[in-house]
């Protein structure tokens, strides 16, 4: 009589075997870090030096909760930033006369590349 036990299929859904594919938005922190080393987008003087990375929502389709990749960024002072959060993002870039995608654009080609892809889904 045989007792050996008949080895079953591998799950798929077992994470040994899963794609390792990551899903959502690209996330870079060197890129975060030289973002950070720049001037403010808003007031760049030496006093604003040390800045925050600021994810830009406006330039995409609009989603739900989800953030947006990290090479859709702009360095920005911890003032102007909270400015920009309590305002509104539409209404602050409209108020400083500028477009975050025009930085975006000129400061990485990570960043023209999001923006494309963006845009071509809309």
């Amino acid at each position: 009589m045989n007792l050996k036990k008949k080895k079953r299929p591998s799950n798929p859904l077992k994470p040994s075997t899963r794609s390792k594919v990551r899903k959502g938005p690209a996330r870079d922190e060197k890129h975060l870090q030289r973002v950070r080393a720049q001037y403010c987008i808003i007031s760049p003087t030496i006093t604003s030096f040390a800045t925050e990375a600021h994810h830009v929502r406006c330039i995409g389709p609009r989603t739900l909760g989800k953030r947006v990749s990290d090479y859709l960024t702009v360095p920005m002072c911890a003032s102007c930033h909270r400015a920009l959060h309590s305002m509104g993002e539409k209404q602050f870039w409209r108020e400083n006369h500028l477009d975050p995608a025009d930085w975006i654009r000129a400061f990485s080609k990570e960043g023209r590349q999001a923006i494309a892809a963006l845009r071509s889904r809309t």
